[in-house]
């Protein structure tokens, strides 16, 4: 006896059911692909706080120069220093007098709108 032969609903059904089966699997890779590449950046990123965790004496006159400075770039690395020494308070190690150091350097800089402006935008 031959195979029965299918409709076409049967076949657009079974098309239907492939096509989905496919878009699910990739969106399932594309998944596993972004989570893998969320894991890769966080592990950089831990990388780098705790090499900057080494030099935080430097890094501090780093962000005094910057802001010093006077110009938009420079308080933008100055920022994202202090928002690096913030993560390194919280996450890595206890830095000494962060919080009254992060107090003093906005009282010095009081007059610079842009970098307090920048500061608190930040969440600093």
């Amino acid at each position: 006896m031959p195979p029965r032969r299918r409709t076409v609903r049967e076949l657009l059904d079974a098309a239907k059911a492939t096509r989905d089966r496919r878009v699910r699997i990739e969106a399932e890779l594309a998944a596993a692909q972004l989570e893998l590449q969320r894991r890769e950046q966080a592990a950089t990123r831990k990388k780098h706080l705790v090499q900057l965790a080494k030099t935080i004496p430097q890094v501090w006159s780093r962000i005094e120069t910057r802001v010093a400075a006077r110009q938009a770039s420079a308080y933008s690395e100055a920022i994202q220093l202090l928002w690096d020494l913030c993560e390194i308070d919280t996450d890595i190690q206890s830095i000494p007098d962060f919080a009254h150091r992060l107090a003093k350097l906005k009282e010095m800089h009081a007059r610079k709108q842009t970098f307090i402006e920048q500061l608190t935008a930040k969440g600093l």
